[in-house]
Order: structure tokens, then C-alpha cells, then sequence
């Protein structure tokens, strides 16, 4: 079930705008995203820093671990702590010091396990597409769904499109879910920090309403990830592993 945040406060304000809608002027109150500037901790020492939205910080920082190729485990985190005021995540983990370094090395092939009918890819982009949420409302959010290829399973939405994919990945990871049978939906297009990403986190399936670059296509085929874009209710572009999509 798409993920739905209760603390809108936080993260929305209503404020007072000019709306000019041809000759006519008139004052209007209009919903805002909020931002913070967030500080991941990973085992007491600053590990990166990210302007998102400030609700589901916990998963975002345990997602952008994940997505970064640190964690690859559940039974590697020990504890996430979130101070709401200093907008400040402490991250505990066991991970091996290697890890750390070197994040061309941390991306890993996907497996050759996942397939999926193409009629069913299409519609499940097109769900995503249509999905309520706050770009509609704000025209100022991207959107990620984590899918088990029959329905999705975990939505968020951020400032930007790595954030909202960090806090999906955090919410399935800490639920205990293999990424390597999960299907990745994101708006906006897929350069190679967008594929090395997914590569880093294991998704075998992309989908996205959006294009990929040359380089974010090549990465995706050596990793053997299946990057579906411009994914419409009828129609799509397969730029890579095209062997995945049965029913062609």
C-alpha cells in the first residue's frame, strides 16, 4: 500500500501567493514544501548531508546508506536514531571498513532471477504515474514506489529524486525485503548517478515516466539492470537487459 504521512505540517505550509490567471488577480493560499538540511551520522562520525523534506528522515538515511552500497544486510543495523530538532540522523552499523571506500566497487550486477510481462510493466508505471500525492498538489516532489511486480508496496515522495528513492529503499530494507526481487519506480530520468544508484542497491527492474542518458544506459546493461523509460499506459522505450520483459 502506498506509504501516506500523517505529520503534513512538517513538511507543508500553506502560504499567501498571487494567483494571475489572465486579466484577473487575485490572492490565494497555496501549499509549499518545506526543506531541511539534514546530517547522516554513521556510527558517530558525519557521513553525508542531504536537503530533503523533513519526515521520514529515518528511512531516508538508512535508504541512502543502502542505495550508497554501505549496507547490504538488515542484521547490519544495529539502531537509527533521529533528532527531529537538530534535524540529525545517527546511524549504528556493523559494516566492514573496506566498504566504505571505492563506490564504483560497491555496484553489483543484478540477478537474472526477475522477469516481467511488458503489458504488466506498462500498467504498473502507469498506477505510478497516477498515484495521488504531492506533486500534484505542489508541482514540487518526486515520487518512488518499491513494487513486487504485481503491486506496489511502498511509496514516498521527496525534494528530489534521489531522496524519495533513498526513503523507499530505507522502508523496504528495514522491513526486511529483498531489493533483488523489487521493482524500482521513479519520476524523473535516469542519468548514471540514477543507475549506479539502483546498481548499488541491487534492483533488477527500472521503471520511469521519464528518459535515460547514454551513460546511464550503458551502466544499466553491464549491470544487467532493465531500465524501462518514457513507460506509458501503451507504450515504452526498453533500453537495456531486454531479455527481461517477456511478451514482446
Amino acid at each position: 500500500m502506498p506509504h501516506k504521512d500523517d505529520k503534513r505540517s512538517r513538511y507543508v505550509e500553506e502560504i499567501a501567493a498571487l494567483r494571475i490567471e489572465g486579466d484577473n488577480a487575485s490572492e490565494v493560499e497555496i501549499p509549499v514544501i518545506r526543506e531541511a538540511a539534514v546530517e547522516i551520522r554513521l556510527n558517530g562520525e558525519r557521513f553525508a548531508d542531504a536537503q530533503c523534506m523533513p519526515s521520514d528522515l529515518n528511512r531516508m538515511a538508512v535508504g541512502y546508506l543502502v542505495s550508497e552500497g554501505i549496507l547490504r544486510q538488515a542484521a547490519e543495523l544495529t539502531s537509527v536514531r533521529v533528532d527531529d530538532e537538530k534535524t540529525i540522523v545517527d546511524v549504528i552499523a556493523n559494516v566492514p571498513e573496506d566498504r566504505l571506500r571505492g563506490a564504483q566497487d560497491r555496484m553489483k550486477p543484478a540477478g537474472p532471477a526477475m522477469t516481467m510481462d511488458a503489458q504488466r510493466v506498462m500498467a504498473l508505471g502507469h498506477e505510478f504515474d497516477n498515484l495521488p500525492g504531492l506533486y500534484k498538489e505542489t508541482r514540487c516532489v518526486h515520487s518512488a514506489a518499491l513494487s513486487d511486480g504485481e503491486r506496489i508496496l511502498y511509496f514516498y515522495e521527496d525534494l528530489g529524486r534521489h531522496n524519495a528513492v533513498d526513503k523507499t529503499v530505507g522502508a523496504a530494507f528495514m522491513d526486511g525485503r529483498n531489493l533483488a526481487e523489487m521493482v524500482l519506480l521513479c519520476t524523473g530520468r535516469f542519468p548514471f548517478d540514477m543507475v549506479a544508484k539502483a546498481a548499488r542497491a541491487g534492483f533488477p527492474i527500472v521503471i520511469s515516466p521519464a528518459a535515460a542518458t547514454a551513460e546511464g544506459i550503458l551502466l544499466a546493461e553491464k549491470f544487467h539492470i532493465t531500465l524501462c523509460g518514457r513507460v506509458r499506459k501503451n507504450s515504452m522505450n526498453i533500453y537495456s537487459s531486454k531479455w527481461r520483459i517477456t511478451g514482446t
